[in-house]
């Protein structure tokens, strides 16, 4: 991967979104693979394990959410590309 300003590749961060506005809700996300890399990369981060332990008032309540989110989420919805996600997850018991 080449993060010098030089280079060439551009990449599109492309969403859409069904809101709920009354309840304040977002109800479906449909994003390109470069979006949801860039949210995956962020859970790699040492925020993964600070999001667990930030309780629905924190700062923290998006990334919290995210977090949530993609443990509830079934294995049938990751590419294979993607399976290298487990280490955010906490082991089953």
């Amino acid at each position: 991967m080449n993060l010098s300003p030089s280079s060439s590749s551009h990449s599109k961060f492309t969403m859409k979104l069904l809101v709920d506005t009354e309840n304040d809700k977002v109800l479906f996300v449909e994003a390109s693979k470069t979006v949801f890399d860039f949210l995956l990369n962020i859970l790699y981060l040492p925020l993964a394990t600070v999001a667990q332990l930030v309780d629905e008032n924190g700062m923290l309540t998006g990334v919290c959410n995210m977090y949530r989110s993609l443990q509830n989420l079934p294995d049938e919805f990751f590419n294979s590309c993607y399976q290298g996600l487990h280490p955010l997850l906490p082991p089953s018991s």
